[in-house]
Parts: structure tokens; sequence; C-alpha cells
């Protein structure tokens, strides 16, 4: 028969070989779980950076439609700015004592509302 001491030994042993063996396993886990991330980090810096590309190029051609679309707006602006004028100035012509009341009425609405500020 084995005594206490020697089975305690072994028991000591075969703890120091399964944790040992744990810590291995644990390590090869580890390099296995840091491997995988940097791959899917790879991964997700390509994809992005293709639906960056594509988003970018979506991006840039808005943009430019933007800036044609405002080229043309200052024209557009000055005949409509225009237009309006001359319907304003025809009003005054045909109605020049309403358009002087209603003028000195707005002025005095301005007038009253900037008072309470």
């Amino acid at each position: 028969m084995a005594s206490h001491e020697e089975r305690a030994g072994k028991a000591a042993g075969r703890i120091e070989e399964g944790v040992a063996e744990t810590a291995d396993r644990l390590k090869a886990s580890y390099e296995q779980l840091r491997r995988d991330v940097d791959q899917l980090r790879q991964e997700l810096l390509a994809a992005g950076g293709e639906r960056g590309a594509a988003a970018r190029t979506a991006v840039e051609r808005r943009l430019e439609a933007m800036r044609h679309e405002l080229e043309g707006l200052p024209a557009e602006l000055r005949e409509k700015g225009q237009a309006t004028a001359a319907r304003v100035e025809a009003v005054v012509r045909e109605r020049p004592v309403t358009s002087l009341l209603a003028a000195f009425g707005i002025g005095m609405l301005i007038a009253h509302l900037l008072e309470r500020r």
C-alpha cells in the first residue's frame, strides 16, 4: 500500500499536469482567438473600404448634381425677383393709396414688434 505522502505526491503531480495541460490549451485557444480577431478585422477593413469607396462615389455624384443645380440658381432667382418687382409695381400703380396705407400699417406692426424686444 502506498503511503499517504506518496498518494498526495502523485495527486499533486496529476494536478500539476492538469494545470499545465489546461494552461497550454488556454494559450492555444488565445492564439487562435487572436488570429481570428485579426482576420476578422482585416475582412472588415476590406469590406468597409469597398463600401466606403462606393459611398464616396455616390456622395461625389450627388455633390456634382447639386453644383449644377446651384449654378443655375442665381439666374432663376434674379428672374423671379424681377417678376415679383414688376407685379408689385403694377399693384402700386393701380392702387397707390391702398399700397401706401398697407406699407404704413406694415411699418407700424414691425415697429410694435420691435418695441417688445
